[in-house]
């Protein structure tokens, strides 16, 4: 993962303190993204940005900048169909610096403007500035993903991947909101668009957000369709399942990194780890925690699937020490 962080200011800002703060919000997150961060400031926005680099570990810092030095992105997230969405762009007349996902989107936006966000498959929350335009663009995936919080107020907006690194950024001390504290302790977490805090929104999933002076359009660009299917045999929803889960695993499999799989014995992990072994040509690298309560302890059936799929298979085993982590959980 990443970590973004932005300001906007429409009236205008102090370059220099807005990059002090925005060094300081990256700081916050760091651990999102420990290999490279970086920090772009105009006369209206400043973005920050750190990164855990998977693709293109040479080319892929940012913030990123459009040719003409018009756009400018932070972006977190992985897109998985970028390869062909770059022979897209460059069939229609688009350069690219890198081999990045990053710099799809930044040329995808500059070609297909606000559309873009519909053609991406991935995980991914973003932002784009037009320094031409001085809009402000945001776009979160599909089903939430990844995370994306924003404060507006005037001329004036803070976005960023977590709270804490807006908080640098945000004017005063935000209120706790008593909604989400009732759906905190209802649920176990906090919906969107609702943050902890009264003034703080999440934007929610499949939507993206447009801000300019004097203007804030919020569009949702995706919707899930629940309706079954009663046109097809139970062999052929069993077809198509089994095509979708091998066609969603092969194309996460795009990396410079080594890539592994957490095993918990369960049908979820296994089913995964079956659709990596068949798209690899090496062991699928697994990886399975154990507890001293026999009771919790799923390493032997994580064990009978990493034997079956003839996986580099590492076991783990810890003794629950809550309260001895909480202060790090709790952060």
């Amino acid at each position: 993962m990443c970590g973004i962080v932005g300001y906007i200011n429409f009236n205008g800002l102090d370059r220099q303190t807005v990059r002090q703060q925005l060094e300081r919000a990256v700081a916050r997150i760091s651990y999102r993204g420990p290999d490279a961060s970086g920090v772009f400031v105009d006369d209206f926005a400043g973005l920050g940005h750190c990164r855990l680099s998977i693709i293109d570990l040479a080319g892929g810092d940012q913030p990123m900048h459009s040719q003409d030095q018009h756009l400018h992105l932070v972006f977190n997230g992985e897109i998985y169909n970028f390869p062909e969405l770059r022979k897209e762009l460059q069939s229609q007349g688009y350069e690219f610096q890198t081999s990045s996902d990053t710099e799809v989107i930044l040329n995808g936006y500059h070609c297909w403007s606000e559309e873009v966000t519909a053609k991406l498959n991935g995980m991914f929350a973003f932002a784009i500035w037009d320094s031409s335009k001085q809009a402000l663009f945001l776009a979160r995936d599909r089903v939430g993903k990844k995370p994306l919080y924003y404060w507006s107020e005037g001329n004036q907006v803070v976005f960023a991947s977590e709270l804490k690194a807006l908080l640098e950024l945000f004017p005063g001390s935000p209120e706790i909101d008593p909604r989400a504290l009732d759906c905190y302790f209802s649920f176990g977490y906090v919906p969107s668009p609702l943050s902890i805090y009264r003034e703080i929104r999440k934007l929610k999933p499949a939507h993206q957000l447009s801000i300019s002076r004097g203007r804030m359009e919020e569009k949702r660009y995706w919707s899930l369709r629940f309706a079954p299917d009663h046109n097809i045999s139970e062999a052929e929803a069993r077809e198509q399942f089994e095509s979708l889960l091998g066609e969603a695993t092969r194309c996460r499999l795009m990396s410079e990194v080594p890539l592994g799989a957490f095993l918990s014995g369960g049908l979820d992990s296994g089913l995964v780890v079956s659709a990596m072994a068949e798209n690899m040509s090496q062991p699928v690298l697994t990886n399975s925690i154990g507890f001293g309560d026999r009771q919790h302890n799923e390493l032997p059936l994580a064990r009978l699937v990493a034997d079956q799929f003839g996986c580099d298979h590492r076991e783990f085993t810890l003794e629950a020490d809550a309260a001895g982590v909480l202060p790090q959980i709790a952060r």
